[in-house]
This record gives C-alpha cells, sequence and structure tokens, in this order.
C-alpha cells in the first residue's frame, strides 16, 4: 500500500512538474515575424497618412516638401541645402478639382530620405479646406521605397470640434506590394486625425496631429490582423522629423499572442517599445 501510494504521489508530482514546464515554454514572446509586420503596418499608415499634408501642401502654395533632394556646390553630405524645385510635379484643374501630384516614373530622392516615384491623385468635392469636403485619393503607380502603394483613401473634412480644432475622418482601402518579392500587405483603416496645434499659422513645421482609429488586414502569409489605438498617436511635423512620436495601439494577430506598441513620450528617435505578455522588446521602426 505504501508502494502504490509513493508511487501515486511521484506521479501527482510528475504531472504538476509537466503542466508548469509547459506554461513556461509557451511564456508569450516577440519572434521576427512579429517584428517584420509591426513595420510593415507602421509603414502602410505613415505611407498612406503623408499624402495628406503633401496634398495640402500642393494645393496652398504649388510645393511639396518631400520634393527631390540635390546637394548644391555650398552643401555636403551630412548637412545638404535642400532643393525645393525637386522633382514632384503638381497640377491643379480647379475646374474638376482634381490635384495631382506626379514624382515622374524615376526613383526620386526625397527631403525625408525616401525615393518616391508615380502619381497621386486627389479629387475633392468642394473647397480643399471647408467643411464637408471630401478628398478621395488614388495612388497610381505610385512606389516609396520601391514598395508599391495602391487602394484610395477618402478623407473628410468634419469642421471643429468641441474644442475648436479642425478635425477629419479619413477611410483607407488599399495595400502595400512589397518591395524585393516579399509579398503583398492588405490594409484598411478608419481614423479620425485631429489638428491639435499649428492650424493658425502659416508655418507648417509647428503642425501636430492627433490620430485615433483601427485597422485591419491580412499579412504576406495570408494571416489576418487588426490594429486598434488605445491612446491617441501624436504625430510632428517638424525639420527632420514627420513621425508618430507618442501613443499606443496594440496589434492582434490571428496566430500570435496580442503585442502593445508604445511610440514612447514624445522625442522623435523613430523606435517603439513592443510588449508581450511580461517580456519588452524596443524595436526600430524602419
Amino acid at each position: 500500500m505504501k508502494t502504490k501510494h509513493f508511487l501515486a504521489t511521484l506521479c501527482v508530482a510528475a504531472t504538476i512538474l509537466t503542466v508548469y514546464s509547459c506554461k513556461k515554454e509557451t511564456i508569450p514572446t516577440l519572434d521576427t515575424t512579429d517584428n517584420t509586420y509591426i513595420k510593415n503596418i507602421n509603414f502602410a499608415a505613415k505611407a498612406f497618412d503623408d499624402t495628406d499634408p503633401m496634398a495640402e501642401e500642393a494645393y496652398q502654395s504649388g510645393e511639396v516638401t518631400f520634393q527631390g533632394m540635390t546637394l548644391p556646390s555650398n552643401s555636403n553630405e551630412l548637412n545638404p541645402v535642400m532643393d525645393k524645385a525637386g522633382c514632384a510635379t503638381i497640377t491643379r484643374d480647379t475646374v474638376n478639382r482634381i490635384l495631382t501630384i506626379d514624382f515622374g516614373t524615376v526613383n526620386c530622392l526625397c527631403q525625408d530620405g525616401k525615393t518616391r516615384r508615380g502619381k497621386i491623385t486627389i479629387q475633392h468635392s468642394g473647397p480643399f479646406m471647408a467643411t464637408g469636403t471630401t478628398r478621395t485619393f488614388n495612388y497610381t503607380n505610385y512606389f516609396i521605397n520601391d514598395n508599391q502603394i495602391t487602394g484610395s483613401r477618402v478623407v473628410t473634412n468634419m469642421g471643429l470640434n468641441a474644442n475648436n480644432q479642425l478635425y477629419f475622418q479619413i477611410v483607407v482601402q488599399g495595400a502595400v506590394i512589397m518591395a524585393n518579392g516579399n509579398g503583398t500587405l492588405t490594409y484598411s483603416a478608419q481614423r479620425t486625425r485631429t489638428w491639435i496645434a499649428g492650424a493658425g499659422t502659416p508655418i507648417k513645421t509647428d503642425n501636430v496631429h492627433e490620430i485615433i482609429g483601427s485597422s485591419s488586414g491580412t499579412f504576406p502569409n495570408g494571416e489576418t490582423f487588426t490594429a486598434n489605438i488605445t491612446s491617441p498617436l501624436i504625430k510632428k511635423f517638424e525639420i527632420g522629423c514627420r513621425e508618430v512620436v507618442k501613443g499606443i495601439w496594440v496589434m492582434n494577430r490571428s496566430t500570435r499572442p496580442t503585442k502593445t506598441i508604445d511610440y514612447g513620450n514624445g522625442t522623435c528617435d523613430n523606435e517603439a517599445t513592443v510588449t508581450v505578455g511580461n517580456n519588452t522588446h524596443i524595436i526600430n521602426l524602419n
């Protein structure tokens, strides 16, 4: 009887150890695909979002600060002098309310350090900055760093909110065909962008936007995802910093644990802290 009791005790202990061991093995971690897919979602969001300030600049001044960069004789590679003549051709059809930003058919190095080619067409339903006006963005052979941006983006000017701030509703139905044959990321988004600073000045570099909302789609491997903003994203437009510098979003993958992505406290460093379970990682979003 004692032997049977002893064996039974051993079996229970072994079972407990096995369960505990399994639990240890399933502690959530960040794998290489998580890292890549977080960057993919961030790239897609930025690629579509950046076309809005580009359109506003083109409409108001006929220039786009994403235009080409040259290195004149009084410049050097570490401190380049920007050439606003650049490679983007701006066409405004005031009769049909169509704005076209054409980067040409050959990659052009832009002031944000990215290459662009192709065309962005914006159809607006009324005066460009008037309440109720919609802007419909379409992308024709448009590439950023050889990643092709496809689909459409509709921006509706909602006027002023309760805090007297201009805000916009944004709907994206698009995709990014990744460079070097790395597959396609489908991307849909519903966002609200609020102009929280700089709207009352002619200076572009003091603009600050707040973004809330969500997105969803499929990764290149066919796996689905959702990305929900849980703390408003703060995006600056300072010289050398057209980035999200603060805010949090959560990525849910159909086959992996939930990840929380935190852009930090406002410093423009292009880094984010990723938390999964009790593990924290810092990744560069480039």
